[in-house]
C-alpha cells in the first residue's frame, strides 16, 4: 500500500510540472486574430493564452499586461479577462488615440506608422521562472506586396509601407517613392514565397524605380525587426532589359543586398544612379551578377562594413565618385564600349578589417581604344596587418593595343601587398603623382613582386610613363617592372624593404626603359639594391639620385652576350662613391656598382659624366661613339649583296668641335679576306 501511494505521488508531481508552460502575447483584432497593422480608428485587442493562469475551475481568471508605442513610450496597463472558464485564454482592449502622450489615461497615444509593443510577464514559463514575452505590430502602416501594374506613387503622407513579400515593377512601369517615405520590410518574410530568396522581401524592378530624396528629408529602406540584422530583407532587385533604377538622398539598412542588378538583354541606356545615400548594417551596396551594357553612376555615397560595388560582369560605362566607404571595395568591368568608359576618383576608402582589393578594375577593348581614370582616391589602410586591405589598387585587362590606364593622384597607405597593379596586355599605362606608402606589410624585406609598391606587368606591348610619384617603406621593391618600355621619371623611392627598382625583360620583350631624375635611397637589405636590371633589360638611367642603399645601388644581372655596356651615366651616387670615381682613372670597380667588374660574364655599367652632387653639373659630357655599317641612307645592315656597295656611319656628338663647319675623321675596316684593315675618312652629314 505504501509503494502505491507513492507511486501517485511521483505521477501527481510530474502531472504539475508538465502544466508549466510559457505564456504567448498577441496584438489582436477583435476576433483574436494577430494583426501585423492597426488601421486608423480601430481597437487593439490584446490576447495572452497561458493555462498556468486559469487557478480556478468554476470562474475567469483576469490580470495585467501593458502595452506602448512610439508616441506614448511609458506603458498603459490593460486588463484581461479569461474568455471563460478554464479556457487559459484572455482578453481585453485598449482604444488608440492620435494625439501626444497621456500616460494612464486609459488610452494608447499613437501616429501614423509607429511601432506597438505589447508585454506580459508570465509568473512561470516551462521551468518554472519568471519570464516576459512581447509582441509587435504598427498603427497605420501601408502594406504592400505583390505586383505594381500601374505607374504608382508612394508618399510621405502615406508612410511608412510595410512590405510583407516581393513586390514587382512591371515592365514600362515607374515607381516613385517621395522624399521623407518610409519602406520597411518584414524581416525573414516572403508572402509571394518567390522572387531571388523566398525567405526575403524583395523590391523587384522590371521598370523604373525614382527614390529621389533631398538632404533633409531623405528616404528610409529599412527592416521592421525590433532587433534588426544585417539579411532581414534581401534588397532592390533591378533586372531585365528596360529596368532602370535612380536613387538619390536614401538610406538602405539591415538587407542582404542594397541593389542587386542583372539582365542579360539590358542596354546601354539602362542606367543605375545612386547618389548621396547611406548604406549601412547590410551586405554589398551594389552587385551585379549577369548581363551586359549598363551605365552607372555611384557617386557622394557612403557604404560602411560592406563593399560598395561588386560588378562581376560588364558595364558600357561607370561613374564612382566622391564616395566614402569603409572597410569595403569597388569592383567593376567594362567591355562592349568605346572611348572614356570609366572614371573612379575622389573616393575614400578605410579598412578596420581584413578587406580584399581596394578598387580593383578590368577593362575588355575588344570593340576599340578604351580609356579608364582612377584619380584622387585616398585608400587608407590599418596599422594592424591583419586589418587592412590586401591591394590597393589592381588595373587589368585583355586587347592591350586599344587600352589606356590613367592612374593618377592617388594616396595609398598601410596595405598588405601591393600599393599599385598594372598588368595584362595593357597597352599605355600612365601612373603619376601617386603617393604610396607601407605597402607590402605582410612581408617586410621580401624579394618578391607581391609586396611592392607598383607593380607593372604589360606583356610586352604598349608603353610605360612612371612619372612623379612618391613611394616610401614598400615591403620589398619600390617599383617592380616586368617587359616594360617607357619613361620612368622624377619618382621618389625611398626606404623599400628590398630594392629601389627592378627590371626585367625577356627575349620577345625586352625592357627598355628611360629612368631619369629620381630619387631612390635607402633600400634596407643587404642582398638588395636601388636598381636591379636582368635577363633582357636595357635601361637608360640618367641624372638620379641613387645612393644609400643597403645593398648595391646599380646590381647589373644581364649577361654581356646579351648587352655588353648599359648606360648609367650622370647620376648622384653620393658623396663615398663619389670620391671613389674621383680618384684615378676609370672606368674600374666601384664598390655599390655590381658588373663586369664583379663578375666576367655580366655587361658593364657605364657610371661615366658622374654628377657632382645631387642635381649638380656632370663632371664629363662626353659618350662614348657608335659605329654602324649601312647602306647609302644610313641602314644598319647586316649583309651587302653582291655588286653594292659599303658605308661606314658613326654617331659621336663629341667629334662635333667646330660649330661653323662639318668635321671629318678616319675609320678602319676589314675583311677576312682582306685582314689589314683599309683607312675611310668620314665627313660630317652637316653642321653640328
Amino acid at each position: 500500500m505504501l509503494n502505491k501511494n507513492f507511486i501517485l505521488f511521483i505521477l501527481s508531481s510530474f502531472s504539475i510540472l508538465t502544466a508549466q508552460v510559457t505564456g504567448v502575447i498577441k496584438l489582436t483584432n477583435s476576433g483574436g486574430t494577430e494583426q501585423l497593422n492597426f488601421p486608423s480608428s480601430s481597437t487593439l485587442y490584446i490576447k495572452v493564452t497561458d493555462a498556468d493562469r486559469n487557478t480556478s475551475s468554476s470562474s475567469a481568471q483576469t490580470f495585467t499586461v501593458t502595452v506602448k508605442s512610439e508616441t506614448e513610450t511609458t506603458a498603459e496597463s490593460v486588463t484581461l479577462t479569461e474568455t471563460g472558464v478554464n479556457t487559459g485564454i484572455f482578453m481585453g482592449s485598449i482604444a488608440f488615440e492620435e494625439a501626444t502622450a497621456n500616460n494612464g489615461d486609459g488610452k494608447l497615444q499613437v501616429s501614423k506608422g509607429v511601432k506597438l509593443t505589447g508585454t506580459y510577464v508570465d509568473p512561470a514559463d516551462d521551468f518554472g521562472n519568471s519570464k516576459t514575452v512581447t509582441d509587435l505590430a504598427f498603427y497605420s502602416v501601408s502594406l504592400v506586396t505583390g505586383t505594381i501594374a500601374t505607374n504608382t506613387t508612394w508618399t510621405k503622407a502615406n508612410s511608412p509601407y510595410l512590405i510583407t513579400g516581393d513586390v514587382t515593377v512591371n515592365e514600362s512601369k515607374t515607381l516613385t517613392i517621395e522624399p521623407g517615405t518610409q519602406v520597411r520590410f518584414v524581416a525573414i518574410s516572403d508572402d509571394q514565397s518567390g522572387g531571388d530568396d523566398i525567405n526575403r522581401s524583395e523590391l523587384r524592378i522590371r521598370g523604373i524605380l525614382r527614390a529621389v530624396g533631398t538632404s533633409s528629408d531623405s528616404i528610409l529602406f529599412t527592416s521592421n525587426a525590433e532587433a534588426p540584422a544585417a539579411g532581414d530583407w534581401y534588397g532592390i532587385r533591378v533586372y531585365d532589359s528596360g529596368s532602370k533604377a535612380f536613387l538619390d538622398y536614401c538610406r538602405i539598412e539591415y538587407n542582404t543586398y542594397g541593389m542587386r542588378a542583372s539582365g542579360n538583354n539590358s542596354s546601354k541606356t539602362d542606367t543605375i544612379s545612386i547618389s548621396h545615400s547611406l548604406f549601412q548594417n547590410g551586405g554589398t551596396a551594389l552587385y551585379h551578377n549577369d548581363g551586359y551594357y549598363r551605365k552607372l553612376f555611384f557617386n557622394n555615397n557612403t557604404v560602411k562594413g560592406s563593399d560598395a560595388i561588386r560588378w562581376n560582369d560588364y558595364l558600357s560605362y561607370a561613374q564612382v565618385k566622391d564616395n566614402t566607404v569603409i572597410s569595403g571595395r569597388i569592383y567593376v568591368r567594362f567591355y562592349q564600349t568605346t572611348g572614356n568608359v570609366g572614371e573612379i576618383s575622389d573616393n575614400t576608402l578605410t579598412a578596420k578589417k581584413s578587406t580584399s582589393t581596394a578598387i580593383e578594375v578590368y577593362a575588355n577593348a575588344y570593340y576599340g581604344a578604351q580609356t579608364v581614370t582612377i584619380s584622387d582616391n585616398k585608400i587608407l589602410g590599418h596599422t594592424d596587418r591583419d586589418s587592412t586591405f590586401s591591394y590597393g589598387i589592381n588595373a587589368y585587362g585583355s586587347k592591350g593595343e586599344n587600352l589606356t590606364w590613367i592612374i593618377t593622384g592617388n594616396t595609398i597607405d598601410k596595405i598588405r601587398y601591393t600599393g599599385i597593379s598594372a598588368h595584362a596586355a595593357t597597352a599605355k599605362i600612365k601612373i603619376r603623382s601617386n603617393n604610396i606608402n607601407r605597402v607590402g606589410m605582410n612581408n617586410w624585406q621580401s624579394s618578391g613582386d607581391s609586396y611592392s609598391g607598383i607593380t607593372v606587368y604589360p606583356d610586352g606591348s604598349g608603353s610605360l610613363e612612371l612619372v612623379s610619384n612618391v613611394i616610401d617603406s614598400s615591403g620589398s621593391w619600390g617599383m617592380y617592372l616586368n617587359q616594360t618600355a617607357g619613361r620612368v621619371d622624377s619618382n621618389t623611392v625611398t626606404n623599400s624593404g628590398y630594392g629601389g627598382i627592378r627590371l626585367y625583360g625577356s627575349f620577345n620583350y625586352p625592357a627598355l626603359d628611360t629612368l631619369r631624375y629620381n630619387t631612390i635611397t635607402s633600400s634596407k637589405h643587404g642582398n638588395g639594391s636601388g636598381v636591379y636590371n636582368t635577363d633582357y633589360s636595357r635601361p637608360v638611367v640618367n641624372y638620379n639620385d641613387l645612393h644609400s642603399n643597403a645593398g648595391y645601388d646599380f646590381y647589373n644581372n644581364t649577361d654581356k652576350s646579351v648587352y655588353a655596356e648599359l648606360d648609367a651615366k650622370y647620376n648622384w651616387w653620393g658623396s663615398t662613391t663619389t670620391t671613389a670615381m674621383d680618384a684615378g682613372s676609370n672606368p674600374k670597380d666601384i664598390a655599390k656598382i655590381y658588373d663586369k667588374y664583379d663578375n666576367d660574364a655580366k655587361g658593364f655599367v657605364n657610371y661615366g659624366g658622374w654628377l657632382n652632387q645631387s642635381g649638380g653639373t656632370p663632371t664629363a659630357t662626353s659618350s662614348t661613339g657608335s659605329i654602324l655599317l649601312t647602306d647609302s641612307d644610313g641602314t644598319e645592315q647586316l649583309n651587302f649583296a653582291s655588286g653594292s656597295t659599303l658605308y661606314i656611319k658613326v654617331t659621336d656628338a663629341d667629334r662635333n668641335t667646330n660649330s661653323g663647319s662639318a668635321q671629318t675623321f678616319t675609320v678602319t675596316v676589314k675583311s677576312e679576306k682582306e685582314t689589314t684593315a683599309e683607312s675611310v675618312t668620314l665627313t660630317e652629314t652637316g653642321v653640328n
